[in-house]
């Protein structure tokens, strides 16, 4: 979290406390709440410092909902992980980040694909993953020949790499484009 979050959240739990304070005063003392408003008044009001509680206010509504903004933002997570192994160490996991990384890295490796989109599912009941890739082929291309090169080098490279089983490689030929010359 950034200084200027930590500080909104600080300034704003301070004028919570302060309050949460002056409510429990009023409740033990009426008198001590009375007393303290027309403190307040007298300061603010009635010496010409209108403008300045404006401000004031202006600035406590503004930390107060970027602390509801900081409280629900979502953070940037590394999305949904793969379990790669357990140990008496501990887990070791990969995000799909990384498999997808690995899985684009290998399929440009093959000669033929020009394009490489890729989806990764975890499948958990059976221990491993689905790779579902969408390319692109030069015209007058090998398309059986390609794609099989395709499904294998990425599954071989994909399981070497991150040790998880790659149950299946399936793959969309999304376009033929111009021949590679």
């Amino acid at each position: 979290m950034n200084i200027i979050r930590r500080l909104f959240l600080f300034i704003g739990g301070l004028i919570f406390i302060f309050a949460g304070v002056f409510l429990l005063v009023c409740l033990t003392d009426t008198s001590i709440c009375r007393r303290m408003i027309l403190i307040l008044q007298n300061i603010f009001i009635n010496s010409g410092y209108f403008w300045s509680v404006i401000g004031v206010a202006a600035i406590i509504i503004v930390i107060g909902v970027l602390s509801i903004y900081i409280s629900i933002a979502h953070q940037k997570k590394s999305g949904p992980l793969a379990q790669i192994t357990m140990s008496e160490g501990g887990n070791v996991s990969i995000s799909m980040q990384a498999i997808e990384s690995v899985v684009k890295r290998s399929a440009s490796k093959v000669t033929g694909v020009q394009d490489v989109k890729t989806q990764i599912k975890s499948v958990p009941e059976s221990g491993g993953i689905a790779i579902l890739l969408n390319i692109s082929v030069p015209a007058e291309s090998n398309i059986p020949e390609i794609t099989t090169a395709l499904q294998d080098e990425v599954k071989s490279k994909t399981e070497a790499m991150t040790g998880l089983k790659v149950l299946e490689v399936k793959v969309l030929v999304a376009s033929v484009g111009t021949p590679t010359t």
